[in-house]
């Protein structure tokens, strides 16, 4: 395949999926929480492809140990704190721009042979490695009084969330509760 016909193959597949995410969004505006499952089921698709590109070899495998922990660090904790508005120079802004820019570093020097795989790589990092913080703007309200989570307490880094679930009992005991109140309420409706 030439660059002009991948090219133009990514433009229609970026467009259409753009167009497609655009009417989910005008569907479920005002409800957060399917945005956010929509959110990590992209997420997920991404971190699957990222993957599979590294076990095909265009890649090396430490790019997708990379991207898993990339993806698990600044995508889920993007998905999770959603819609929570954050400023440019808050340290949440700052460490989404450097996963980025480490996950585009990854995939151009992990790249196995850059001149064979050229066109697949620059297929892969607007569409896989850009395309979540797209979607995740895109989804933003534009009302600022929606732009906040239902409990301020979770708008915090996944990292110390996860540290102090290892190192304190009472947030062990409460995530325990949390989780025990979630598959509850679940199991009732199922």
């Amino acid at each position: 395949m030439g660059i002009l016909s991948a090219a133009a193959l990514l433009s229609v597949m970026l467009v259409a999926a753009v167009l497609l995410w655009n009417r989910f969004l005008e569907r479920y505006e005002h409800d957060p929480a399917k945005v956010r499952a929509a959110l990590a089921l992209v997420l997920a698709g991404a971190t699957v492809a990222e993957v599979a590109v590294a076990a095909s070899g265009v890649v090396s495998w430490w790019v997708a140990a990379l991207v898993v922990c990339a993806n698990l660090w600044g995508g889920c904790d993007a998905v999770l704190r959603f819609p929570a508005a954050h400023r440019l120079q808050s340290f949440f802004t700052a460490k989404q721009v450097a996963l980025l820019t480490l996950k585009t570093s990854a995939f151009i020097f992990g790249a196995s042979t850059l001149k064979e795989h050229a066109v697949l790589l620059f297929t892969i990092l607007p569409a896989m490695i850009w395309g979540l913080p797209v979607f995740f703007l895109m989804a933003m309200p534009l009302n600022p009084k929606e732009r906040i989570v239902k409990d301020d307490a979770w708008d915090i880094d996944l990292a110390v969330i996860l540290w102090r679930l290892a190192i304190c009992p009472w947030t062990r005991r409460a995530c325990t509760g949390w989780c025990y109140q979630r598959l509850n309420a679940a199991s009732e409706r199922s």
